[in-house]
């Protein structure tokens, strides 16, 4: 692979994510990687907003505009049993604020305008 094709390949992905939720960023960087694909564990896609809203065999992993409700949010934040992700380091608190945050919000898979470059009104 040639340096310029290095970079183009790194801006076009960076223009992706850029598309995206910062808290989406989040999910695939430490969740799909077991929670997505064709077989995902305990039947729970993270890859998507529809897999995340209807869940896996534990139920919906987020419902939207309510975290405390959220399957998902328990997990990363290690409130009960079950601790994600698991057996690795709990999120950075800085990372589950934004899962908080995002959640309350309705759980938008796009980025928000002024993160994508859109002028403020």
């Amino acid at each position: 692979m040639t340096l310029i094709s290095l970079v183009a390949m790194l801006s076009l992905t960076a223009l992706l994510n850029a598309a995206e939720h910062p808290a989406v960023t989040i999910l695939k960087t430490h969740c799909v990687s077991c929670h997505g694909g064709d077989a995902p564990v305990r039947n729970l896609n993270l890859s998507t907003r529809e897999g995340a809203l209807r869940g896996g065999d534990r139920g919906p992993a987020i419902v939207p505009g309510d975290v405390l409700e959220s399957f998902l949010y328990r997990t990363i934040t290690h409130a009960g049993d079950l601790k994600m992700p698991q057996g690795k380091p709990k999120l950075a608190d800085a990372d589950i604020k934004i899962i908080k945050n995002w959640i309350e919000d309705g759980a938008p898979w796009e980025a928000p305008a002024e993160s994508k470059g859109a002028a403020k009104p």
